[in-house]
């Protein structure tokens, strides 16, 4: 039921206008807190208490009181308790700590230092009766009192912290004893107590017959000024309790909110030293209970009551003042139910259902952040502890919903950073910025100078409006190209006689930038919301209060009240809640040729041409550019957000307009449905257009090519849409970095903040780079950026205005990254070889001596290695060393100095000139490298390689593949016995295909081909001969170019308005100042209160400062990595430094220098400790953006503990992150302790229904075919690692290792040199990307080979996400054989794409010879990858005569069946396969029961197939009627392991997964699905429609990915593991049944 604020006779207030539409607030679900303490059992429930100002929350339990951070989870302080926690809460400032204990004791901890002191020691003789029930109220102040009384008792005790001195021998004075009794006349039970926000010496007392008292407290004796009477309050049978909350509106002034749990909340209000009066009470309906009530800072009154169902509501009222009296308008929550918000939240938030015998106790408001703390306890027994985890909640108001202040940003245009002012110019010299960004504070437009720094107000509205009402500036949006704004203010007063509006509803004006400060606000028109439309912003749509239709304006007549729209228009999808810019740009059609000019026409110099031809000639060319305009110009569309949550891009030109039922109604050309409860915080459009407008519909690439690209941040995510409101990407914030605030556009870098101070690049791909971090205690909201900083806007904690504020950064990176991810996804106009040329300009203007190698890599990895190269070459950081200089020369084609490199260091070593231990890092080195080489087709480099090596098996593997079996014996010789057995092996399996096959159907025309081969991709191979011969110019040391400021920039992201570059030169911008703490955190006049004058930190700051002078022109340059301060922004993505290590945010003890980073010379390690130790008593740490503990691509959910080290003081946390082989072997255990594993398992059931899995990581994005490059296995590449080639692999062999019996020490040796010996890392050979691209692949010739454009590396773990575990090494080379031998399998698989190869010189030509060929597609990700081209058909060993093939067992459960049940199991495959999953496990039991003497392991294997066609069945049942349950037990089944070695069986399973899912509305989880199936389709997997799974990815993707269905802590691979533990058929029987039971 909506509960109802019902208002007293006597303030009875006119209703709402019925025109304005209801204010939305939202509640969402957040990472829950777990307040489980190791060793501790709950014995009773926790006491909760919120931070008054920080986002900090409190846990009591009997054993301790611990703080936690209510955004990561995080464990800060943790102090014993003495006595049984009762009553809890912070001191109003924060600063201390009060508990009361039931034994009547009273302590405190300082939050500072976490020392307790004993305010009110256990009274003795009440020491065996303790405390039911108890009232606790602490004051305001520096040393604020604390006021406390057992519930129903008559008298209030009070309690001071200030230390009192007493002379000695002297006695305290009354009031100075502790726990003394305040003297009253008061004779009635006291059920509730409170005090004063701000006056220390205001009491609110309520008694049991439902009085109000105000008391005033003097000394020892507490006097009643006021009392009120509650009407309906009965406090013998409802449990009641008195807030006193500070006044939103009225200085000094107070609301009560009086809580009654059946007769509801009376709300009261007092004004300073006045009586309170009654504005209403509210309830939720007879049944329900009231469960907490809160006043958030934004405004919104808050409630939440209890149904009889135990679900608990939650609803917010606005309040809105205006100096004389409240107003207060209902809201409508989405979700408005507990349970529907945490079901929203995957994972153990989820916990919190009560359909057991859980309840939701109590729900805690935190006022600044809108956060809310879930109490849990049992049903029927509210003092006993339900469980140790805290859900949490936001309510976010749906108008602002960051909380940050309104600005209008300076958004950067693609090319801006690389505009130059002539075409001869190779360096961009100056930046030119528009003078003024603006903020919106205090009511008032302020504008931002980036000269000097200083906010200054700049437009303001009068206080009030014609009608005398009182108005407040609500948002602002402003046209450079009108030069004017749309000012909206909301109404404040309620209606009054001749007033249009009421409270609540807003009122705009168009104001000129030249009246601004004169003529403002003397004309208002009703609207709520706006925007410019058109190519000169010559319209402006207008947005109704009611919501209903939308008014369009002519821009240059909206000039008074009087103006008339042109016309108003409704929306068919429903009431518009917004209206936001549409796209600024689009792709125009091919241009027309200009008419001839007279010098063209033949008598052009006839005497007899008259005038009129001329007059002819001019309008023909006026028409002509005319039409140029209009086709040049987009078409007129707005964004509207209707109130049920749906984007729709409308069109608002007259002539688009229809009708219906006479009503004028907009056209809608595409629309975007996003989730319920998802509010929208900042949309901001980028054109991705050319500015010479030379890119059309006709140009090279314009099918796949965007116009422009919008970011759309909500407060679940980030997504970039195209002109089409087609998904780009999608990204989820981590909960741990706190609630989505702004995004910025920094050219094509795209920039997000979040309440945490948390600065991330968020990639064309979807994946988020940390940036920075800042130390604002408020929301921080981007406001721009420049060449060294960003301006970041924030409200300060004092005053509530706006404050502008930098932080350093540098700007190539971001720029770098967002260059090279927006060239993998094809869409910008002008493909790789735009890209190019700008990332070219950045190189050589921008300080790059300073770049890490994770940005190289990208580079490397999008198709510009060239680029990369010369960065590496140039390169002063210690970061890059001589192996990944040698790495990204090889992978820009010149191999030498790579291959010089390692053959040096062999030709050094005490092994030559035999080959290196096969278990030593030189061995794995030179192996590594000759893959490398394979895969670039440089064969010769690979073929010596392995033979320096002595790697026997894998140049076998190579001689096969090339044909050279002459090769192949004489290795066999000198290879010793194994060697010359597992070579007549290949000689008897393959020879014959070669040599003996026809000329037209065999792979070289039977002749061996070992010539290297080129290998070229896509764009970059259309372009490789436009830059092979260019020298690409890497900007020095310092480098930056000049900025200035000038009025004469219009705007940063419009090239049109950014003014002549010869013109008005503007003003300089003052350089960053280095030297202080505020380039560091980005805070406003942030200083280290420290005598800090000669430590290393200042004079590494000096030195930095010096470097950016000399970027400007003045001191000479200094190399950056000389000053102390490494990189002011590197996102430290390189996964594998992260795995098997442990991050602690502190690196050291305090006072200990920490050791030097790898990328850290020892001065800058000195002044990094010394930095620390300056700041070593701030209260929060914060990411610093060269923090080796700054968090990556990565969602750290994925943390595996928390710890601290003591139970007192202040600590720092220790992350430890176990790799893949330590929960490998924790997972292979004993099997006992994984069958009691499965009592603890989480399996999901109906109450720990989830959401958003896919878009809670940051690596969330919209899936197609052509976002599949990406290696099959998922392991991410490693740090220097050769990008892939492009598209398939070259010549690979099947396994790494040899019959040898020393393949387990290489493998060791691998992974102890990926460990030990940063070196070995840079050969890492990853599967290789798919491509989409067309192959051209030339024998003979070995020069460059570029990765492809398209190619996307594989998706990176970061260093708080673990990897994938690692390939098994394979014990016999010929166990993946059957992968070796489709490389020469009869008859070519369908193309994917086309490829060429040349046959190299003194090959000879025969039909068909290096003809037309098959690049085959990526192996799955447990094969070995292929070789890059098919062969010729075999013949059977048996139809050619050589040696019988003699294979050991696969290990599949087919093989291993004994005879008894082999045709059970043959059966049962089939079955499987077709979807008969009743007969599958009808036929699989059998198996078990049959096969009993077949041994464990096929018991186990068929026991796994026999549960996955149980649970399979059990869906099948459940998914007409319980589709959630369908889809848990088909997740559960696909996960098996087993499955993985059944293909065709899996794709069957996964087939029916993926349906059951998207049932349940697991969208996230089915794409993921979809993704697999769809690589198996490409690969070569029979009986899939590539097509169909496309379109149901891409319904995925219009679903928005989320998981409807889907429990954060499913654990599939624990249940994985107890099923491989079974042996018995019982025992997997009763677990299939528990599993099914649950659902």
């Amino acid at each position: 039921m909506r509960p109802a604020l019902r208002p007293q006779p006597a303030q009875e207030a006119p209703p709402p206008d019925e025109g304005l539409l209801t204010h939305a607030v939202h509640l969402q679900a957040t990472t829950p807190v777990d307040a489980t303490l190791p060793g501790v059992a709950a014995k009773g429930a926790l006491l909760l208490a919120w931070h008054p100002t920080r986002q900090r929350l409190l846990a009591v339990s009997t054993a301790a009181a611990v703080e936690y951070d209510a955004v990561s989870g995080a464990r800060r302080n943790l102090v014993e308790v003495t006595g049984t926690p009762l009553r809890v809460c912070y001191t109003p400032n924060g600063s201390a700590v009060v508990l009361l204990t039931k034994e009547r004791g009273i302590y405190s901890w300082s939050t500072a230092s976490w020392k307790r002191r004993v305010l009110l020691p256990p009274d003795p003789k009440y020491a065996g009766k303790k405390l039911i029930a108890g009232l606790l109220a602490v004051s305001a102040g520096q040393h604020p009192t604390v006021y406390w009384t057992p519930l129903g008792k008559n008298t209030v005790r009070m309690v001071h912290t200030a230390p009192i001195e007493v002379p000695k021998g002297a006695k305290p004075e009354r009031d100075q004893v502790p726990g003394v009794k305040l003297k009253t006349e008061n004779k009635k039970p006291i059920v509730g107590l409170a005090v004063h926000p701000t006056e220390r010496s205001t009491l609110y007392v309520l008694l049991a017959d439902g009085t109000l008292q105000v008391c005033m407290v003097s000394g020892a004796a507490m006097a009643v000024a006021h009392a009120l009477p509650i009407a309906g309050i009965n406090a013998a049978a409802e449990r009641v309790t008195l807030h006193a909350l500070e006044h939103p509106t009225l200085a000094g002034g107070v609301l009560l909110a009086v809580e009654a749990a059946v007769s509801g909340v009376s709300i009261l209000e007092a004004a300073p030293r006045q009586e309170p009066r009654l504005l209403g009470t509210l309830s939720f309906g007879p049944g329900s209970s009231i469960c907490g009530v809160g006043l958030l800072n934004c405004g919104l009154l808050c409630a939440a009551g209890r149904m009889a169902s135990g679900n608990v509501q939650v609803q917010a009222w606005e309040l809105l003042g205006d100096g004389r009296e409240v107003q207060v308008l209902p809201t409508a929550a989405t979700p408005n139910m507990v349970w529907d918000a945490l079901q929203s939240m995957v994972g153990k938030a989820a916990l919190a259902d009560v359909s057991g015998e859980n309840v939701i106790a109590r729900l805690h408001f935190h006022a600044p952040t809108g956060g809310i703390a879930v109490a849990t306890a049992l049903r029927g027994r509210e003092a006993e502890a339900a469980h140790a985890r805290v859900p949490l909640l936001h309510l976010l108001d749906g108008s602002d919903p960051a909380g940050a202040p309104a600005r209008l940003p300076i958004h950067t245009g693609l090319s801006f950073w690389t505009s130059r002012d002539g075409d001869s110019d190779s360096v961009v010299s100056k930046l030119r910025f528009p003078r003024y960004a603006h903020v919106i504070s205090g009511g008032k437009v302020c504008s931002y100078d980036l000269t000097h720094g200083m906010l200054a107000d700049y437009l303001a509205l009068p206080p009030a409006n014609a009608a005398g009402q009182e108005r407040r500036m609500v948002r602002a949006v402003r046209s450079a190209k009108q030069s004017a704004w749309l000012v909206f203010a909301k109404v404040l007063s309620r209606k009054r006689d001749g007033a249009a509006l009421g409270p609540g509803q807003c009122e705009f004006s168009l104001v000129k930038d030249s009246e601004a400060a004169l003529t403002t606000g003397q004309w208002v028109l009703p609207g709520a919301d706006g925007a410019f439309v058109g190519a000169q912003d010559d319209m402006a749509v207008v947005l109704s209060n009611p919501g209903r239709f939308v008014s369009v304006y002519e821009t240059n007549k909206l000039t008074s009240a009087a103006a008339k729209p042109l016309y108003a228009a409704e929306l068919k999808e429903g009431l518009v809640a917004a209206v936001y810019p549409g796209p600024p740009a689009h792709i125009p059609a091919p241009p027309t040729p200009p008419p001839p000019s007279a010098a063209d026409r033949d008598d052009a110099d006839s005497d007899d041409s008259d005038a009129g031809e001329d007059d002819a000639a001019i309008e023909a060319r006026r028409e002509w550019e005319a039409a140029e305009r209009r086709r040049l110009e987009p078409p007129r569309l707005v964004l509207l957000r209707t109130q049920n949550n749906q984007l729709c891009l409308a069109e608002v030109s007259p002539s688009a307009v229809t009708y219906s039922n006479r009503t004028r109604v907009l056209p809608v050309r595409a629309a975007l449905q996003l989730r319920t409860g998802e509010a929208v915080v900042q949309v901001a459009w980028q054109s991705l257009l050319p500015a010479d407008n030379s890119f059309h519909s006709g140009s090279e690439g314009a099918a796949t090519a965007a116009a422009a690209a919008c970011a759309l941040l909500t407060t679940q995510r980030l997504l970039i849409l195209n002109e089409r409101l087609g998904v780009v990407a999608s990204a989820g914030v981590p909960s741990d970095m706190g609630l989505p605030v702004s995004c910025l556009w920094m050219g094509p870098a795209l920039l997000l903040s979040t309440s945490t101070g948390q600065v991330v690049q968020a990639c064309w791909d979807g994946k988020l780079v940390h940036l920075c971090s800042l130390l604002n205690s408020s929301p921080p909201a981007l406001l721009g950026a420049l060449a060294d900083r960003l301006l970041v806007a924030s409200r300060s904690p004092a005053t509530g205005r706006a404050e502008v504020s930098g932080r350093g950064i540098s700007a190539l990176q971001p720029l770098l990254l967002g260059w090279t991810s927006l060239a993998m996804t094809k869409l910008v106009p002008g493909g790789a070889g735009r890209v190019r040329r700008e990332l070219r300009a950045l190189v050589s203007s921008y300080d790059a001596t300073h770049l890490g190698a994770a940005p190289l890599e990208r580079l490397a990895a999008a198709g510009f290695p060239d680029v990369a190269a010369a960065v590496a070459a140039s390169s002063d950081s210690p970061a890059i060393t001589l192996a990944h200089k040698a790495v990204f020369q090889a992978a820009a084609g010149d191999w030498q100095p790579l291959l010089l490199m390692v053959l040096h260091e062999w030709e050094q070593s005490t092994f030559h000139p035999g080959p290196p231990p096969r278990n030593s890092q030189l061995y794995a080195k030179m192996v590594a490298l000759a893959r490398s080489c394979q895969q670039y087709g440089r064969f010769r480099d690979a073929r010596r390689l392995l033979e320096a090596a002595g790697a026997h098996s894998e140049l076998l593997a190579l001689c096969v593949f090339q044909g050279d079996f002459q090769a192949l014996t004489a290795l066999a010789r000198e290879g010793g016995r194994d060697v010359e057995r597992l070579a007549d092996q290949l000689m008897a399996v393959n020879e014959n295909a070669f040599v003996h096959g026809s000329a037209d159907g065999s792979l070289y025309g039977g002749r061996a081909s070992t010539d290297d081969w080129r290998v070229s991709a896509g764009e970059v191979a259309a372009t490789d001969g436009e830059h092979e011969a260019e020298e690409i110019e890497v900007a020095p040391a310092g480098r930056l170019p000049f900025q200035e400021a000038s009025l004469q920039v219009l705007s940063a992201a419009d090239p049109a308005l950014q003014g002549a570059a010869n013109g008005d030169e503007g003003q300089p911008i003052d350089s960053l100042d280095l030297g202080t703490l505020e380039a560091f955190v980005g805070v406003a006049g942030a200083t280290v209160i420290k005598p800090a004058v000669t430590t290393p930190t200042a004079a590494a700051a000096g030195a930095a400062a010096a470097v950016m002078a000399a970027a400007a022109g003045g001191a000479p340059t200094l190399a950056r990595m000389e000053t102390g301060l490494s990189e002011l922004s590197n996102p430290l993505e390189l996964p594998g430094r992260s795995i098997g290590r442990s991050y602690e945010s502190d690196g050291s003890a305090h006072g200990a220098a920490p050791a030097p980073r790898q990328d850290e010379t020892a001065a800058q390690a000195a002044a990094r400790a010394d930095f620390r130790r300056d700041t070593a008593d701030d209260e929060d740490d914060f990411f610093s953006s060269d923090e080796e503990s700054a968090p990556t691509e990565t969602d750290s959910r994925s943390v595996t503990s928390l710890a601290t080290g003591s139970v007192a003081g202040s600590q720092r946390f220790k992350i430890s992150i176990k790799s893949a082989d330590e929960v490998q072997g924790q997972q292979k255990g004993d099997l006992g302790a994984l069958r009691a594993a499965a009592q603890s398992l989480r399996l999901g059931g109906p109450g720990s229904l989830g959401g958003n899995s896919t878009d809670s990581t940051p690596f969330a994005t919209s899936r197609s075919i052509s976002t599949l490059n990406r290696s099959p296995s998922g392991s991410s590449a490693k740090p220097g690692t050769l990008p892939p080639p492009p598209s398939g692999s070259m010549a690979q062999p099947p396994s790494s290792a040899s019959s040898d019996a020393g393949a387990p020490a290489v493998a060791a040796a691998a992974a102890a040199a990926a460990v030990d010996d940063p070196f070995a890392d840079l050969f890492g050979l990853g599967a290789p990307a798919s491509s989409s691209s067309s192959i051209q692949l030339t024998a003979g010739k070995p020069p460059p080979a570029p990765p492809a454009s398209g190619a996307a590396p594989g998706v990176a773990g970061g260093p708080m996400r673990p990897l994938p575990p690692p390939t098994q090494p394979q014990s016999n080379l010929l166990s993946g054989w059957d992968d070796f031998e489709a490389l020469f399998a009869a008859g070519p698989k369908p193309p994917a794409q086309p490829v060429a190869v040349t046959a190299p010189a003194g090959t000879a030509a025969s039909t068909g010879a290096f003809g037309s060929m098959i690049l085959p597609p990526p192996p799955p990700a447990a094969a070995a990858p292929s070789p890059p081209g098919p062969a010729a058909a075999a013949a059977a060993p048996s139809a050619t005569g050589g040696a019988p093939r003699v294979l050991k067992k696969s290990g599949s459960v087919k093989e291993l069946a004994p005879a008894a049940s082999k045709k059970a199991v043959e059966e049962g495959l089939t079955a499987l396969q077709a979807g008969q999953w009743d007969k599958a496990a009808t036929l699989f039991g059998k198996a078990v029961d049959q096969g009993a003497a077949g041994g464990g392991n096929f018991a186990r294997q068929a026991l796994q197939l026999f549960v996955a066609a149980r649970l399979l069945a059990a869906a099948a049942g459940a998914l007409r009627k319980q589709p959630g349950t369908a889809a848990r037990l088909a997740r559960f089944a696909v996960a098996l392991p087993l499955l993985e070695q059944e293909l065709a069986q899996r794709v069957a399973a996964v087939g029916f997964a993926v349906e059951a899912n998207m049932a349940a509305k697991n969208y996230g989880y089915a794409a993921d699905q979809l993704t697999w199936l769809i690589i198996q389709s490409t690969s070569g997997m029979g009986g899939l429609d590539a097509m169909d799974l496309q379109d149901k990815l891409n319904a995925c993707d219009r679903a928005g990915g989320s998981n409807a269905a889907l429990p954060r802590d499913e654990d599939r691979e624990s249940f994985a593991a107890i099923v491989g533990s079974c042996s018995q058929r019982g025992e997997a029987e009763e677990l299939v049944a528990n599993i099914v039971a649950s659902g």
